[in-house]
């Protein structure tokens, strides 16, 4: 059984998991055209797009995430 204290952190802790990988999902969704999700997906199965994501907006959005999680720290 968990403490009133251990159901609040790991709730919090849930939801910061949650709006992280949300936030993740859109920044690689943020392209040329904007916002889109559906895009996104195009992109990842078509097969020259698919370098676009994996070598531009897949290490952008990872490192804004960890310089996010780095400030957090510290």
């Amino acid at each position: 059984m968990r403490t009133p204290d251990q159901q609040r952190r790991w709730r919090l802790a849930s939801r910061l998991a949650t709006w992280s990988l949300v936030l993740v999902v859109a920044g690689l969704a943020a392209g040329s055209d904007g916002w889109s999700v559906r895009a996104l997906c195009d992109t990842l199965l078509g097969g020259d797009a698919a370098l676009i994501v994996g070598e531009i907006r897949a290490p952008r959005t990872l490192g804004a995430w960890l310089a996010g999680a780095l400030l957090g720290l510290s």
